[in-house]
């Protein structure tokens, strides 16, 4: 079964640009393919890289329909048109979003870039379904959108459950035993009047328990008490409205002191002469997690755009982003910037005759000892095959230079197995060289290198330091 599985996922990728085919597979990894939660991902092209299972189930389309092609659409609409993903790659405005989703979306107010809609789909199940979608931008490490992921829930019992109430809505009685929000009315003096059972759910009292208590004392939790009071008796006493009116995000606590993010509304009625205050609250506590997991994703998805798979160094794409920032740096503090590149000696001839797996022992040892031999501000990454640099923050030539030597030896001490009874040892030639105030980039490593290739020419082993 596992090989059959296997041989199911890699069969969409065929025919895919390399982009498309490296986004996919870097986000698979068991992360998106294992989640219960739907999730589809499209590249900068608009081609599908990632349909999970619970999309399937969801849509009832396959994964092997649509990776690799433009019709994510398929699985939602009727006929062709962009899918809130698709909005996101576009980098669409929300006079856009609005035009597609009317009075159906809003902006996230965790993800930067991303949208959230609700939307009914008529083809999906037995008399359609309702899906709460949620559509972020993927970046690489320079922030450019390459992607965007999209997650979808399938809310349709909280909207039919919605429609039941606002059908009965002038029953009061019938609200509140089947409401699937909690609904607390407090009197002028904070005191809770009703409680209803989902209330009592939610938060773990009977309802005789909370009558006649201070709301704040069952529901709020202890650190944000004293703003309740606070921002209460402002309300009563200056009409002031804070929250009236809106929803807005917090925390609850519950009987067993548990604390969990909530969305609550509050509204305002007058009986007699007096206020009474109805809030309506709704346990976010599943959504707040597939926000959490979308984030989670696109960090993780921004760490392998900028990661060495062998090595765990930085790759050579985030070394050209940061040698920038670190040279912009140093001009505008006036400050020393200096540079190591670094080259293993008789490499090839090691991996010819040790093999190639062998080889990646050494350049997985030789990073570790670069690491071993860093500071705190210090960067290192893999410039390509055999080759590394290293960014030195504040470093002068000079001390460049220990850092090297230092380097250098650590790992000529090291020893290497790459079978019985064979005892190898490995060395590395390197560059040093510091920048130059106003020079361009490329000369500053062009530098550099030249100080690893003069080293070679010397014997190897050794570090050449260019002025």
């Amino acid at each position: 079964m596992a090989s059959k599985s296997k041989k199911a996922r890699q069969l969409p990728l065929q025919g895919l640009p390399p982009e498309a085919r490296w986004l996919a597979t870097e986000i698979i990894g068991g992360h998106i393919e294992a989640s219960p939660i739907p999730t589809f991902v499209i590249d900068a092209a608009h081609t599908v890289t990632h349909w999970n299972k619970a999309c399937e189930v969801l849509t009832g389309t396959t994964a092997a329909r649509v990776i690799g092609t433009h019709e994510q659409w398929r699985a939602f609409y009727p006929s062709r048109r962009p899918v809130l993903a698709d909005l996101i790659v576009d980098g669409a405005d929300a006079a856009e979003v609005a035009r597609l989703y009317p009075g159906k979306y809003r902006k996230s107010k965790l993800i930067d870039g991303a949208y959230e809609a609700e939307d009914f789909f008529p083809r999906f199940g037995e008399g359609g379904r309702w899906l709460f979608f949620t559509a972020a931008p993927l970046r690489d490490g320079a922030g450019r959108v390459i992607g965007a992921i999209e997650t979808l829930q399938d809310v349709t019992e909280r909207r039919r459950a919605q429609a039941a109430m606002e059908e009965s809505e002038m029953r009061k009685s019938a609200i509140l035993e089947t409401a699937l929000d909690c609904i607390i009315t407090i009197d002028q003096e904070g005191r809770i009047i009703e409680f209803n059972p989902a209330a009592e759910k939610t938060f773990g009292y009977a309802r005789d328990q909370a009558i006649g208590r201070p709301m704040e004392e069952l529901i709020v939790p202890p650190h944000l008490r004293e703003r309740h009071r606070r921002g209460f008796a402002r309300h009563l006493a200056t009409g002031r409205k804070v929250i009236l009116g809106r929803r807005v995000e917090m925390s609850a606590v519950r009987a067993d002191g548990s604390e969990f993010p909530v969305e609550l509304s509050v509204s305002v009625v007058h009986i007699g002469g007096r206020p009474l205050f109805i809030g309506f609250v709704r346990d976010i506590t599943e959504r707040k997690a597939v926000e959490a997991a979308l984030r989670e994703s696109e960090e993780r998805y921004r760490q392998l755009s900028i990661t060495d798979g062998l090595t765990g160094l930085f790759n050579s794409r985030h070394f050209y982003e940061q040698i920038k920032d670190e040279v912009g740096r140093a001009e505008r503090y006036h400050r020393p910037l200096s540079l190591l590149m670094l080259d293993v000696d008789n490499f090839k001839d090691f991996n010819d005759r040790c093999g190639h797996l062998e080889g990646d022992r050494v350049l997985v040892r030789l990073a570790e000892t670069i690491r071993g031999c860093l500071r705190r501000p210090d960067s290192a990454y893999r410039y390509g095959g055999e080759e590394f640099v290293i960014l030195l923050p504040e470093t002068p030539l000079s001390e460049a230079r220990a850092v090297a030597e230092r380097l250098r030896e650590c790992f000529e001490a090291l020893e290497f197995h790459p079978a019985p009874g064979l005892t190898l040892r490995s060395s590395v030639s390197i560059g040093a060289t510091q920048y130059v105030p106003g020079e361009d980039i490329k000369d500053f490593i062009r530098r550099a290198d030249e100080g690893t290739l003069r080293a070679k020419r010397l014997g190897k082993n050794q570090v050449v330091v260019m002025e």
